[in-house]
């Protein structure tokens, strides 16, 4: 197996120059691999090898998932390399047949278009297409997708590999299209039956990924250190929690003060539809001010309002790579780590979870949780000040002269009893059975007495 570092042609890297997306250099750097290992150049090359290399990649198998996504990414590759002469043939990457959703799905997902946003309505349609595709595959009809088709179609969504976040969103949306058809009388079964709640895995939960302390110190130094606008937008983000999202569109006006002097950076909606106000420090107001100076006059967003917003997010993830570089850090090193680390650092300092759940611009208490993460010493002072707590109330009850069988239980007793009375009133039929309870009732009503007499201080 050839050196997963074996280096690219010239005009690979003359292509990944135009082309920056990680899937690009990952999918050019698999392909010349492959190459390399069965002593193929490209001249010689044949559509039958390429269909070989996209069945059994390089390196390492492959999710079923992932490989319609390699072609999509590869081919853009290749048809440069044959537009250059450097291919022999064209190679054709797009489907050419795609699955069509039919009527009624189609006009299922227009219902939807009122009250979701495009993205979600996309997730929607590309999940139905590949219901309505795997249907084509087995030869079924809708009408005929009884329980025993359902367990075939969720086992294929094990079977390619797909993580649970995914087969449970396929499988609820799944669920929802046949809910509406069986609402119209379109489907016989009920959908309940057939997709049920167990059916939809559980999504693993990770433990958030903050920075470490000494880290995330160093990478605040390394962000003023330098005078560029990634740097600067990096650390306006890490002092106030917003995602990369609603970073690249932030309006040049973004900065704000209240009566008293409060400086906020106004976030604008994002993901969840909801604008927020999020205090800055000085050091954070500082930047942001300077990073207005240098935006153009009229622009639409703050920070590089002439790029794409997609290749700024993608550019500035790169430069945290960068600039990270020579530091020990654990696991990926993403832009959203920045996030999580502003929550935590927000929550070992005593920041209620609420005000945290206000600043993050989260609707649930549970979504908060996810992102921030306590100490271990902050565990360790918060059970030392509950150990404190408990041991300052005992002594103080063992101090009491008070009985430990309050006679207030005798009133509520009597209370009963009473209660009891009236109802026996109004239910003759239970009569009998009322009048037992309270001569029983009236029993423990007389021990209790004694016993709380018994228990008087001498």
């Amino acid at each position: 197996m050839p050196n997963a570092k074996t280096p690219l042609p010239k005009f690979a890297k003359t292509f990944l120059e135009k082309h920056q997306g990680k899937r690009h250099l990952s999918a050019v750097r698999r392909f010349h691999r492959w190459m390399q290992g069965k002593g193929l150049i490209l001249k010689t090359l044949t559509p039958q090898h390429v269909d070989d290399f996209l069945r059994r990649p390089a390196g390492k198998d492959i999710k079923d998932s992932s490989r319609q996504m390699l072609r999509c990414t590869i081919g853009p590759y290749l048809l440069w390399l044959h537009e250059r002469g450097l291919m022999t043939f064209r190679f054709k990457y797009k489907i050419q047949n795609p699955c069509v959703l039919p009527t009624c799905a189609q006009d299922f997902v227009n219902t939807l278009r009122p009250v979701l946003k495009p993205a979600s309505l996309k997730h929607h349609f590309h999940n139905l297409r590949d219901f309505h595709r795997w249907l084509e595959t087995s030869n079924l009809d809708i009408k005929d997708f009884d329980r025993g088709a359902a367990e075939r179609w969720i086992q294929s969504l094990a079977d390619r590999g797909l993580a649970a976040c995914s087969r449970g969103g396929r499988i609820f949306h799944v669920r929802g299209y046949l809910k509406w058809l069986f609402e119209r009388d379109a489907f016989d079964t009920d959908p309940d039956f057939l997709l049920r709640t167990t059916d939809i895995p559980k999504i693993p939960s990770y433990l958030p990924r903050p920075f470490p302390p000494h880290i995330d110190l160093e990478l605040q130094k390394r962000f003023l250190a330098e005078d560029t606008l990634f740097a600067k937008a990096l650390f306006l983000m890490r002092r106030s929690g917003v995602r990369i999202g609603e970073l690249v569109r932030l309006d040049p006006h973004c900065l704000e003060r209240d009566l008293s002097g409060n400086v906020f950076l106004k976030v604008p909606l994002g993901k969840l539809d909801n604008e927020r106000l999020v205090p800055l420090d000085d050091q954070a107001r500082d930047v942001l001010s300077d990073l207005q100076r240098r935006c153009i006059q009229g622009a639409e967003f703050l920070i590089i309002p002439k790029l794409s917003r997609r290749k700024l997010m993608e550019r500035l993830s790169l430069f945290l790579k960068q600039i990270a570089q020579g530091l020990d850090i654990q696991g990926p090193i993403v832009s959203h780590r920045l996030r999580h680390t502003y929550a935590t650092q927000l929550l070992n300092a005593g920041v209620s979870l609420v005000t945290i759940m206000k600043l993050l611009g989260h609707r649930s208490f549970r979504m908060t949780m996810r992102y921030a993460a306590l100490s271990q010493q902050t565990i360790v002072d918060d059970y030392r000040a509950a150990l404190t707590r408990i041991s300052h109330k005992y002594e103080i009850q063992n101090s009491d002269s008070h009985p430990i069988v309050d006679s207030d239980i005798r009133r509520q007793t009597i209370d009963l009893i009473s209660s009891l009375n009236k109802t026996a009133d109004t239910r003759p039929d239970a009569k009998q059975q009322i009048n037992s309870i309270i001569k029983r009732l009236y029993k423990i009503s007389y021990d209790v007495a004694a016993l709380t007499d018994s228990l008087q201080p001498v």
